[in-house]
């Protein structure tokens, strides 16, 4: 019996029909390309010839363009066969092209239409092995190329093209590495190329160097393929020794060197079927054993006898559906457990009847193997996420949440017997900062891993769950299986750090309480260090004086000490109590009692107060105010307010000049102004009047001291009752210091 020896190339990209032509390609000692669109066809003529292109039904159009393209310079001549199995309207053909609906018509045909010259007489045992063929299948390429067992890194074959342009003979070449024979110019070319073909399984034209034999440097440009069979991996090498001044802009054709399949014919006339070598080595039986249905079934591990025999029965002879089925199997010589992945396609004969099946068997147990393995790991994955602490949460690439763990849940408050149709930044979220406002959208995490394609880490905001309750969430996010700088969606951990907020506040406050105490402490001793020192240190040098020269002194000097020990302990007291009040503000112990008082009142108080040392200073106190104001306050605290801003006027004032209380109705407030004809107050004084760190004070005209703790304590006063205090003018002439409180309705001067 004839059978072609020659290259095929098949235009398809329909995995089934790929693969029962390659089987059989292979089975006759044929090497098969597959090639998935006109472009690669036109780069691939341009390295070989084929024999015969076969164009799968998908491709008619573009297949056809191609061959009848006369532009295509040294185009080879060959024969074409179209798989045309649906009957697809096309174009008339043109001599040389073939249409076939069966793949029967197609193998036939394979074997048609060769020349003579192409056809050799079959021997089995040659046909096996697949030395003879890639021996041969390298001499037909044009170029230098060379076969390499990727695993042990050496040279398996090589074509006499190789040999002529390197100087090594097959003896210094076969079974050596690159490295042995120092073929590689540049070492780190080596590391690359192989890093590149493990990754891609194919290299294009990569500029590189290599020695010849005679330690010659060969600049030319290598291309690659990867390609698997029962074995191992190996890398299909071509040389382009051209020296030229570009990289190669096309890449090199796709081949493929079947691996270990099987394949087999079923007659369900006579119920027998035939296998290839490769396929009795799958099953582990002999060439003699007996093919049946009922034997076939016997391969078939016992867990799985049945299932492959309803299939057989209902879906194959029954429905007439085409066997495409994983199952396990026991091989008949040593009880070995596979797994294997069976497809064929039917053929019908000329009446419509179903008479065979043709199709492979291919050995997939390791392939199974990890994926059971991936099954485990991938539940234990899930009993992690099922278990975790924290909240875990998917969503697409359009923000729709599709998976929360019961964590995520839990967080979320959402429903365990619903779907989750809500979106990241759906408004029922109600989405904040920490506090409460406005939280940019663009800084929201999946906006934020959308964009840059990257994770994120800590990012904190507040929402509202379905419930109503307001929680603070920590969330760590990154992309989900991003290809291409493409966005397919994001993972996210979410954590409930509501508590952990409230208590990280709870300690600010408390901190803040504390250095505010702190600071009070170093305020209240840093006054009696240095402001009451002065009294004090006066009222013991006067007294002190008093004492030890009684009886030296005259009636006016005793007078004038005593007056002096009477201003002096004033303003001790003055300072004291200003300096208890303040102490009692910043502690939070002083709190107003809030009531209506006349400010008539208030103001009459104050100015007895100061009387006798109005009159000693020879200050006039006058008054212009309404007697029908009441004010809301409280009436010790504005009373404090009142003495230290009238003792202040008098303290600046010149002897006989005129201090005036005003009041004004100031629409819902009443305004209490204090003016002076003293001194006035120095521009560099004025912007820190009312804080007593800044506002040093200075002595009086009469030379009278004081703490600069006053006015401080004014404004304090003043705000805690809901008013405000002011410099309302100020000059050489003096100066008018005004404050302002709640006008009080409800009473009114009878």
């Amino acid at each position: 019996m004839m059978y072609p020896m020659h290259i095929i190339f098949l235009l398809s990209t329909h995995e089934k029909t790929t693969d029962l032509i390659s089987h059989y390609a292979v089975e006759t000692g044929s090497l098969c390309f597959a090639i998935s669109n006109s472009q690669q066809l036109i780069t691939n003529l341009k390295y070989t010839k084929p024999d015969i292109l076969i164009i799968d039904q998908d491709h008619i159009k573009e297949g056809l363009n191609v061959v009848y393209d006369k532009t295509i310079q040294d185009r080879p001549a060959f024969k074409t066969i179209i798989f045309n199995k649906n009957g697809i309207k096309h174009e008339p053909l043109k001599k040389d092209v073939i249409e076939c609906k069966t793949l029967e018509e197609v193998f036939q045909n394979i074997n048609n239409n060769l020349s003579p010259a192409h056809q050799i007489t079959l021997d089995q045992q040659f046909y096996s092995e697949k030395n003879n063929i890639l021996d041969s299948f390298l001499e037909a390429l044009p170029e230098p190329a060379a076969i390499s067992d990727l695993t042990k890194g050496r040279f398996i074959k090589v074509n006499s093209k190789f040999l002529e342009v390197t100087g090594f003979t097959k003896e210094e070449v076969i079974n050596r590495s690159s490295l042995d024979i120092n073929f590689w110019v540049n070492k780190e070319d080596r590391t690359f190329f192989i890093k590149q073909i493990k990754k891609d399984h194919t290299i294009s034209p990569l500029r590189t160097h290599f020695y010849n034999k005679k330690k010659e440097v060969i600049d030319c440009h290598i291309s690659a393929t990867l390609f698997t069979d029962s074995s191992g991996q190996f890398v299909l090498s071509i040389l382009d020794n051209t020296i030229r001044n570009k990289i190669l802009e096309e890449k090199l054709f796709e081949t493929q060197l079947i691996a270990r399949v099987g394949s087999y014919t079923l007659d369900f006339k006579t119920g027998l079927w035939s296998s290839s070598r490769v396929l009795n080595q799958i099953f582990g039986i002999s060439g003699d054993y007996k093919k049946t249905i009922d034997s076939w079934l016997k391969i078939v591990h016992p867990q799985w006898q049945q299932t492959m025999k309803k299939h057989l029965e209902e879906r194959i002879l029954n429905k007439k559906q085409e066997f495409d089925k994983q199952y396990k199997i026991v091989t008949i010589n040593d009880k070995t457990e596979k797994w294997v992945h069976g497809r064929g396609s039917l053929i019908y004969n000329e009446d419509g009847a179903l008479e065979k099946m043709v199709g492979t068997v291919i050995d997939i147990t390791n392939y199974k193997n990890i994926e059971f393995k991936l099954e485990k790991k991938q539940k234990l994955l899930d009993n992690i996420i099922r278990t975790s602490p924290v909240g875990i949460v998917l969503s697409n690439k359009n923000g729709d949440i599709y998976y929360a763990n019961k964590r995520g849940r839990e967080i979320l408050n959402l429903s365990l017997n619903e779907g989750i149709p809500i979106r990241y930044n759906a408004p029922e979220w109600q989405i904040t900062d920490l506090d409460g406002g406005f939280y940019p959208e663009e800084e929201l995490p999946f906006n934020l891993v959308k964009k840059h394609l990257k994770p994120v880490y800590g990012i904190k905001h507040a929402i509202q769950d379905s419930q109503g309750h307001r929680k603070v969430l920590s969330i760590n996010a990154a992309p989900i299986d991003t290809e291409e700088e493409k966005f397919n969606g994001m993972i996210a951990t979410i954590e409930d750090i509501t508590l952990q907020v409230s208590y990280e506040k709870k300690m600010q406050d408390h901190n803040q309480t504390l250095q505010e105490l702190v600071s009070v402490k170093n305020k209240f001793f840093s006054i009696i260090g240095h402001d009451l020192r002065s009294p004090i240190g006066s009222l013991k040098q006067l007294s002190n004086l008093l004492n030890s020269e009684n009886e030296t002194l005259n009636q006016d000097d005793r007078s004038n000490i005593l007056r002096h020990i009477e201003i002096v302990s004033e303003e001790a007291f003055q300072l004291i109590e200003n300096l208890l009040e303040w102490s009692r503000l910043e502690r939070g112990l002083s709190k107003p009692k809030i009531k209506p008082v006349c400010s008539e009142d208030l103001i009459n108080h104050a100015i007895d107060l100061h009387k006798s040392i109005a009159n000693k200073k020879q200050v006039i106190i006058e008054k212009e105010i309404d007697s029908s104001h009441y004010i809301e306050c409280d009436e010790e605290m504005t009373k404090t307010i009142l003495r230290n801003l009238i003792s202040n006027a008098i303290k600046f004032s010149f002897q006989g000049s005129v201090i005036k209380l005003i009041t004004r109705d100031k629409n819902h407030y009443i305004e209490i102004t204090v003016k002076d004809q003293g001194t006035g107050i120095p521009p560099n004084k004025q912007k820190n009047l009312f804080n007593h760190s800044f506002n040093k004070s200075n002595p009086g005209t009469n030379g009278e001291t004081g703490t600069g703790l006053g006015l401080s304590l004014c404004k304090e006063l003043t705000e805690i009752q809901g008013g405000d205090i002011y410099l309302k003018e100020t000059s050489k002439n003096g100066s008018s210091m005004a404050f302002k409180l709640k006008k009080s309705t409800k009473h009114s001067k009878s």
